[in-house]
């Protein structure tokens, strides 16, 4: 995640959230006090236990506190996320659906 365009306005109270189709947003991430850079840095998930049927589909980055300049502007300009999370119910329903796949051919 980076800072956005101008030298001012530094978000450092934040959080990401996740949700699955039209469920509940979860927390999956809180940060406090530490500006985003103009450089960019990565932040990684902890594992929280967070279990869920579903994939997670939807994501959401919500400041928690205002800038450095005590404003609400959210200026954000790199903000990407990579991984997978998979609830073990769905992942044992691929591995079926791959093994009678395969089984076919």
């Amino acid at each position: 995640m980076m800072h956005g365009w101008s030298d001012s306005h530094y978000c450092k109270d934040f959080c990401l959230e996740a949700s699955a189709g039209d469920g509940e947003w979860r927390e999956l991430l809180a940060v406090s006090g530490q500006p985003l850079s103009t450089e960019g840095k990565v932040f990684s998930i902890p594992d929280n236990g967070l279990a869920s049927p579903h994939l997670l589909d939807r994501f959401r980055l919500r400041m928690t506190a205002p800038t450095s300049t005590g404003s609400w502007y959210l200026m954000v300009s790199w903000f990407d996320i990579f991984g997978v999370a998979i609830d073990k119910d769905v992942q044992q329903v691929l591995n079926m659906a791959a093994a009678y796949a395969m089984r076919d051919e």
